[in-house]
């Protein structure tokens, strides 16, 4: 739930846009030269989300560049790059992220892309769970439920304390409210969770795109 809360807070996009909905192949990432004065590469997360709705009901597909933040509750990259471990996505067979940024960018190129294996492209990132005779194991072409995740948000705001559900859209709708200059009352949901993820609306605001 860490990634969605991230991607939902960082992007201000409809929640079922993510969940249920994001594949491998809306995700990748790219490593970019040092910065000036550093040895290591700069690593991306590109995030292409084809099923965004417009007011008139047309989809409209939107991409989000999101780099290493110093905030680690904010980085999306964690998260993300811990599932690509855990699933063995990567085409290079990469044992740890430290190997990842052990690699050079060429000087003849602006930029390197990680590709992950072509059985992977088409699968869901965030997956279901079922019953075997192992155990429960994660289905590997089961996207995971928006109403499954959602009940994991809601008991995530009863352990912290909330009298009020704790909906996927209170997060999008105070970031809206946010990102547009609304006031908003400081008792509200939308207040308490839009203050998570003020630095991430900065890179919203400034569209960046690769």
């Amino acid at each position: 739930m860490a990634a969605n809360l991230i991607l939902t807070g960082a992007t201000a996009i409809r929640p079922g846009a993510f969940i249920g909905q994001l594949l491998y192949e809306h995700l990748e990432f790219q490593l970019f030269p040092p910065l000036q004065g550093d040895q290591r590469p700069c690593v991306v997360l590109k995030v292409n989300l084809e099923n965004i709705k417009r007011s008139g009901g047309e989809s409209e597909p939107k991409e989000f560049v999101f780099r290493e933040d110093d905030m680690l509750i904010y980085d999306p990259l964690i998260p993300i790059m811990g599932l690509t471990f855990a699933d063995g996505v990567f085409i290079n067979e990469f044992k740890d992220p430290e190997e990842i940024y052990e690699l050079v960018v060429l000087l003849n190129s602006d930029r390197l892309r990680l590709h992950w294996k072509e059985e992977w492209y088409r699968r869901p990132v965030f997956r279901g769970v079922e019953d075997s005779e192992e155990g429960i194991q994660i289905v590997l072409d089961k996207a995971l439920k928006y109403q499954k995740e959602r009940g994991h948000l809601i008991r995530l705001g009863r352990s912290i304390g909330l009298a009020k559900i704790l909906e996927w859209y209170d997060l999008r709708r105070g970031l809206d409210k946010k990102l547009n200059g609304e006031p908003i009352q400081e008792t509200t949901i939308e207040t308490l969770l839009t203050k998570m993820f003020m630095q991430k609306l900065l890179l919203l605001k400034k569209e960046i795109r690769l």
